[in-house]
């Protein structure tokens, strides 16, 4: 991964359901890359200070394990959405894509064993480099 921003921003209002308790959020966006080869990009925003997060461990680790690091509190389940959407001018000179080309788009909205929000991602992919496998487990 490529951290490409990480900053303290107020609290979109299309978050502020999310994070109630929020005024402002930290807001990362990363390159994820394959040999090289951009394949998606991830804007993230969550309730951490953005000074408690290197510019390295953010660059390197998993959202889910910054946010743990940070808070002490364990992530315990986290909702995902995934539809198609297609690229604007943003998404064609970071992915390196064709304008108006098909992406998918994951959002994903994590939660901490609290019932507290602790991050919401949204990461526009490349479809030919990249698979979605599930996986189900029946009790």
């Amino acid at each position: 991964m490529r951290l490409l921003v990480k900053e303290e921003v107020p609290t979109p209002e299309s978050l502020q359901s999310l994070f109630q308790m929020s005024r402002t959020l930290t807001f990362i966006s990363r390159l994820h890359l394959v040999d090289n080869d951009p394949i998606a990009v991830g804007y993230s925003h969550f309730p951490a200070f953005p000074h408690e997060l290197s510019w390295e461990e953010t660059e390197k680790e998993p959202t889910w394990v910054l946010l743990e690091k940070a808070t002490q509190h364990h992530i315990s389940r986290s909702d995902i959405a995934i539809r198609l959407a297609f690229a604007d001018k943003g998404l064609v000179d970071v992915l390196g894509t064709d304008k108006n080309a098909p992406l998918f788009l994951l959002e994903r909205t994590s939660w901490f064993e609290n019932g507290q929000c602790a991050e919401n991602s949204r990461f526009f992919i490349r479809p030919e480099r990249y698979e979605f496998i599930f996986e189900q487990q029946l009790k």
